[in-house]
């Protein structure tokens, strides 16, 4: 590692709920589109992106998760529907959602941003929606039509439920045959 890790806080996703995410991005790959879909051992759901932190900081950052962390219970969440940013017809991110634990996920990515921020890494503009990201689409297409059509065959696709019991701060190294994930630190909720 350099003087700074590419570093983000997510949920991990078991191997039994990314195999079914596995089995929605096979019918959703019929489609045709120019997507670059993610490799199901790199599924995980996104609490906060830090981007390129400086590695004297990354254990106030691990301590910051840990103190947010310990405010919540573990609960169980629900991976089903799948969507898209901007919105479907024109999808750029294509999203597995969230059902029953939604909330719980929402409770914690807040609690995790409010311990973040004296430190130095400002909120989300946009808010924080609870999605697991499956693929981008990589260029504009006329197989966009299609695929559009096959997730709102999909929206209402359950991939399992997932057991949180922990967060972890996640290093990303950016390679050419995609990212590659190193856990920095796993953190038990509620510890």
């Amino acid at each position: 590692m350099g003087e700074t890790t590419r570093t983000f806080i997510a949920v991990e996703i078991d191997d039994r709920t990314a195999a079914r995410a596995a089995a929605i991005i096979e019918r959703l790959r019929a489609s045709g589109a120019d997507v670059n879909w993610v490799s199901p051992r790199n599924l995980h759901l996104t609490l906060k992106f830090l981007g390129d932190v400086r590695n004297e900081l990354l254990p106030a950052v691990i301590e910051a998760v840990r103190e947010a962390a310990r405010h919540v219970p573990p609960f169980s969440l629900e991976i089903r529907g799948v969507g898209a940013f901007p919105q479907l017809d024109r999808p750029r991110t294509i999203w597995l959602g969230a059902g029953q634990g939604s909330g719980e996920v929402q409770r914690l990515a807040e609690a995790v941003e409010q311990s973040l921020r004296p430190l130095g890494f400002a909120p989300e503009a946009r808010g924080y929606t609870v999605h697991l990201t499956i693929g981008r689409v990589r260029r504009p297409s006329a197989a966009l039509r299609s695929l559009s059509e096959l997730m709102r065959r999909q929206s209402d696709q359950t991939a399992g439920a997932v057991a949180v019991e922990q967060v972890v701060v996640m290093a990303s190294t950016l390679t050419p045959r995609g990212p590659i994930y190193e856990a920095l630190a796993r953190v038990s909720l509620n510890h």
